[in-house]
C-alpha cells in the first residue's frame, strides 16, 4: 500500500511571492545591522580603525620597515644561478652529503643542483647504495671522485658504519663504482685498522686485462693501509691511467709500470715493509726512476712489523737516478734511527732543481733524541746549489751538523728548526747575528 506521506505527483519548484518578500526583507536589514554594530565601537576604536583603512592615511616608521622587509629578497637570491653553482661546488668538496641538503631547501636551489651534475660526482662510499647510485646517476657524463674511508674525516665527522667493515662489505659497495671505471677522476682508499683481505676486496675489480678497467680519466690515486699484511703485488687498470698526477701509496705493493706512472708529478711513498736491504732499495729506485717527472715527492721507511719476502743475497750495484724536475722533497722518520735503506737511496738519488727540503721527525714515542744516523745522513745527501729553504725538526739537530752542511749552499734563503718544545726558529738568521757579533768584537 503506497504511503500517505508521499506525493502523488512531482511539482515544478517556482519562486512565490511570499518567498521573494522575505528575501527582501532580510536584504534591507543588513546595512541597519553594520550600521549599529559599528555605533556600539567607541570612538578611540573606531579612529584607529578607520585611519588604518584611509587611502591617504600614512603608516607608522615601525610598519614600513617591516612591509619593506617583508618584500626585499635576501641577497643571495639575487645571485645568478652560476655563482650559486660555484657556491653549492665548494660546499660539496667539505662535506659529500652536501649537495642532498641543499637540494632539500628551495625548488629554485634544488633546480639548480640537478642542473649541475658536477655536485654529484663525489661518491664517499658506504651502505647507502642506493643513494650512491642516484648520485652516479645524476652526475650523468660527468667524471666521479669515488672514496672509501673509515676513519674521522677531515672535518670531524665520522662515516656512518651500520654495517662491519669486512671483505664482503667492501666488495659490495666497490660493485656500485666499478662499471664506471672510465669516469673515474679519483680514487681514495683507507683503511685504518686491520682486517684480512681487505685490498683483495677493493681492488680486485680494478685488476686483470681489457679495455673494461682501464682508468683514462684517472688523475688522483690514494691507497693506505698501515696494517696490510697481504704481500700480494697489484696490477691496476690494465697498466692504463695517461692522466694520473697524483699518487699516495702507504701499505700495498704495486706494479710500477711507465703506463700507469710516468707522468706522476706528487708522489707520497710509504715504503710497505715487505721487502727490506738491498731489495726495498732497488725497489724504489725503480719506483724514481720510472716516475723521474715528480715535481714533489714525500720518502718513508715504516718499522718492519709484517712478514719478509724471502731476501736475495749479494751486493748488487745501484746506479744514480737523476730527478732533473723534484722541486720539494719531504723525508719523513718514524723510527728510532733513519734506516739503512734511507742512506743509501739518499746516495743514489741526483736532483739538480731542489727547491725546498722538508726533514721531519714523526715518531710518536717520548722523549725524543738525534737520531744516531744523522751525520752519516748528511755525508750521503748531495748538496743542490739552487736549494732556498730547508726545514727540520728535533731529530735531524744532532750538533752543527745541519749547519755545516748548509754553508756552502748560496742559493739557501731559509732554514727553520723546531726544538723539542715545538718552537719553531730561524736557525740562517741565528747564525747571521753571531757572525756579526764576531766582527764586531774583532
Amino acid at each position: 500500500m503506497p504511503s500517505s506521506l508521499r506525493r502523488s505527483t512531482a511539482r515544478p519548484l517556482a519562486l512565490t511571492n511570499s518567498v521573494l518578500n522575505l528575501v527582501k526583507s532580510e536584504v534591507q536589514r543588513l546595512p541597519l545591522r553594520s550600521s549599529k554594530s559599528s555605533s556600539s565601537i567607541p570612538k578611540s576604536h573606531a579612529s584607529v580603525s578607520t585611519a588604518r583603512s584611509g587611502k591617504d592615511s600614512i603608516p607608522s616608521m615601525p610598519s614600513r620597515r617591516v612591509a619593506r622587509s617583508r618584500g626585499r629578497p635576501h641577497p643571495i637570491h639575487t645571485l645568478p644561478s652560476e655563482i650559486l653553482a660555484q657556491i653549492f661546488l665548494v660546499a660539496a668538496q667539505r662535506d659529500a652529503m652536501a649537495p642532498m641538503a641543499i637540494s632539500h631547501v628551495c625548488s629554485t636551489w634544488r633546480s639548480i643542483a640537478l642542473h649541475t651534475p658536477s655536485l654529484w660526482r663525489r661518491l664517499s662510499l658506504d651502505n647507502r647504495v642506493d643513494m650512491w647510485k642516484e648520485r652516479v646517476r645524476r652526475a650523468r657524463a660527468c667524471t666521479l671522485d669515488v672514496e672509501l674511508f673509515y676513519s674521522p674525516s677531515p672535518n670531524g665527522a665520522h662515516m656512518p658504519q651500520t654495517h662491519p667493515v669486512d671483505f664482503c662489505n667492501i666488495q659490495w659497495y666497490m660493485h656500485v663504482v666499478t662499471p664506471f671505471i672510465h669516469r673515474w677522476r679519483s680514487l681514495q682508499i683507507s683503511f685504518p685498522n686491520y682486517a684480512p683481505f681487505m685490498w683483495n676486496a677493493a681492488l680486485s675489480s680494478c685488476c686483470g686485462r681489457g679495455g673494461r678497467i682501464a682508468a683514462p680519466a684517472i688523475e688522483e690515486l690514494s691507497l693506505t693501509y698501515p696494517a696490510n699484511d697481504d704481500t700480494k703485488e697489484y696490477t691496476l687498470f690494465d697498466g692504463f691511467a695517461p692522466r694520473l698526477r697524483n699518487v699516495t701509496v702507504d701499505g700495498i705493493r704495486l706494479t710500477w709500470l711507465p703506463s700507469l706512472f710516468q707522468n706522476v708529478t706528487v708522489l707520497r711513498y710509504t715504503h710497505h715493509a715487505f721487502t727490506r736491504g738491498h731489495q726495498a732499495i732497488s725497489e724504489v729506485l725503480t719506483i724514481l726512476q720510472v716516475s723521474s717527472r715528480v715535481e714533489h715527492l714525500e720518502l718513508s721507511f715504516p718499522e718492519r712489523r709484517r712478514p719478509s719476502l724471502p731476501q736475495s743475497f749479494g751486493e748488487p750495484t745501484f746506479n744514480i737516478v737523476s730527478l732533473p724536475y723534484l722541486r720539494h722533497f719531504h723525508i719523513s722518520i718514524v723510527t728510532s734511527d733513519i734506516p739503512s735503506e734511507m742512506l743509501t737511496l739518499i746516495a743514489h738519488m741526483h736532483f739538480p732543481s731542489l727547491h725546498s727540503l722538508f726533514l721531519s721527525d714523526d715518531r710518536t714515542f717520548i722523549p725524543k733524541q738525534a737520531f744516531p744516523r744523522t751525520e752519516a745522513f748528511f755525508r750521503c745527501l748531495r748538496k743542490p746549489l739552487s736549494l732556498v729553504s730547508i726545514r727540520a725538526e728535533l731529530g735531524w739537530l744532532g750538533g752543527n751538523l745541519l749547519l755545516r752542511w748548509m754553508a756552502d749552499i748560496p742559493s739557501l734563503r731559509e732554514c727553520i728548526v723546531t726544538d723539542s718544545t715545538g718552537r719553531a726558529c730561524s736557525l740562517l738568521q741565528s747564525e747571521r747575528k753571531r757572525s756579526r757579533r764576531r766582527r764586531t768584537v774583532e
